[in-house]
């Protein structure tokens, strides 16, 4: 199985075997995205990164307003791959962590650093049914 990156790519890649998603008390959202839909969060950028609650709908054009992100998944035969989407019009660049699922099956780990007013995008491998988007943080100087 092989995994492309396309288009604003400043992106780790790892291929790690069976992890399970965990969330700390105190932690930053942990969002989970199931193939066909999207989700919008707030985003407030001061000395910490605080978030509003995401807004879930089918995948749809626009709805993304300032001080916002969007992430949606797209995946299938007919598109021939997994699509994860970012547009991100939050006040500072946001970069996060996205675990690519087969089932209960981690299949993938990409870290994406985050670009404003760009619509990203990264390829995952096409059995991805759903993905997890964690550990976001403030991009200053590029991501490491």
């Amino acid at each position: 199985m092989s995994v492309s990156l396309i288009r604003s790519a400043s992106v780790l890649l790892c291929l790690p075997a069976g992890i399970a998603p965990t969330e700390a008390a105190g932690a930053k959202p942990v969002l989970r995205i199931e193939n066909g839909f999207q989700q919008t969060v707030v985003v407030s950028a001061g000395s910490e990164l605080s978030f509003g609650p995401p807004r879930q709908s089918a995948i749809q054009p626009g709805g993304t307003s300032a001080g916002e992100i969007t992430i949606s998944l797209a995946a299938g035969p007919a598109a021939g791959i997994a699509k994860l989407h970012v547009l991100e019009r939050s006040a500072v660049p946001i970069g996060f962590t996205v675990t690519a699922w087969q089932g209960r099956k981690s299949i993938a780990v990409v870290k994406l650093c985050g670009h404003l007013e760009i619509n990203s995008w990264v390829v995952l491998p096409i059995e991805t049914t759903h993905v997890d988007v964690s550990d976001f943080f403030p991009v200053k100087d590029g991501c490491d």
